[in-house]
């Protein structure tokens, strides 16, 4: 049976930053994509064309473009879409992270949040507590997992209904589960290097993207950093390139620059003297013959500078 109704948030809907970055159009269409996600057989889920998610939802599908733009609304019409990976915690703990969408042929059109909380809501609890003294086993939430033990009926009062929405959203915060596509705004959990990555790899619509890419952990391994990986992630996007090619690059930089840094100095031009000036005179010095007296010169005294060159120069060819 399908459930009546779903979760609603509104610090997440207020604090995030992908969201409050879409029209306000494109925001009020994202609450009529969201029913039709949760009216679906895979809870969360549209296997289908944007074009057809535009036209059940009821909105023009420029709005659906914008909010799969701005990395709101999850999937892609062809190609391999993204996997969302989840890392669920309690405190400071986080355990196993899940791939609850795999790397999918489109179409496929998805909510993080509703294929998130679907999945809490199956596993009752594992998401915040990891099995913890028993076994490995899963134990149900004192407080319910995220989206369960609030009431779905109407309140009395105005009072009691924005009480339950408070308890909903502190349940939900206890909760701890923290989905990794989500801004950092969202839920108050600084990401990790490879988080904010595929962060800026999401807002910039750069496909194929995933922060548990094995090639992206070793580069942070060795030392590249955020910003200098996020620079070439949005060059990817503006010349229309791939994750794989983004990364590529990174690898190749780092490869040259450190190929510069190991190749050996040039030697010393033994001539770069005679260059200047003070270089002669330094080398006259340095051979005894003391510097151009150019007092001398100037009092019709002395010898041309030029000659003084050709004199140091007989000198250091001895």
């Amino acid at each position: 049976m399908t459930r009546p109704s779903f979760q609603f948030y509104p610090g997440d809907w207020l604090k995030d930053t992908k969201l409050r970055r879409c029209s306000h159009a494109a925001r009020g269409a994202w609450i009529d994509v969201l029913c039709v996600l949760h009216d679906s057989e895979e809870y969360g889920v549209a296997r289908f064309p944007m074009a057809e998610l535009a036209n059940a939802a009821g909105a023009p599908i420029k709005l659906l473009k914008e909010l799969a733009d701005k990395g709101v609304l999850k999937g892609c019409d062809k190609g391999e879409c993204a996997p969302l990976i989840y890392t669920p915690r309690s405190g400071r703990k986080a355990g196993p992270a899940v791939t609850l969408v795999p790397p999918t042929v489109g179409p496929i059109w998805y909510s993080s949040r509703m294929v998130k909380d679907e999945y809490v809501r199956t596993v009752r609890g594992e998401g915040s507590r990891f099995g913890e003294g028993s076994g490995g086993a899963s134990k149900p939430s004192p407080k319910g997992g995220i989206g369960e033990g609030q009431s779905d009926g109407s309140s009395s009062s105005t009072s009691s209904s924005i009480g339950k929405v408070v308890e909903s959203d502190r349940a939900h915060a206890r909760a701890g589960a923290v989905d990794n596509s989500d801004p950092p705004e969202a839920n108050g959990i600084p990401p990790t290097p490879a988080g904010q990555v595929f962060r800026a790899a999401l807002d910039v619509g750069l496909e194929g993207a995933t922060p548990n890419d094995s090639r992206l952990h070793a580069l942070l391994g060795q030392g590249a950093g955020v910003a200098e990986i996020v620079a070439v992630v949005n060059e990817a996007a503006d010349k229309g390139k791939s994750w794989p090619w983004a990364l590529t690059v990174v690898e190749r930089r780092r490869g040259d620059a450190a190929r510069i840094d190991l190749a050996p100095a040039p030697p010393p031009d033994p001539n770069a003297w005679t260059a200047t000036r003070s270089g002669i005179e330094a080398k006259g010095a340095e051979l005894g013959l003391g510097r151009w007296d150019q007092d001398a010169f100037d009092h019709g005294q002395g010898e041309t500078f030029a000659a003084y060159t050709e004199r140091v120069r007989r000198a250091a060819n001895q």
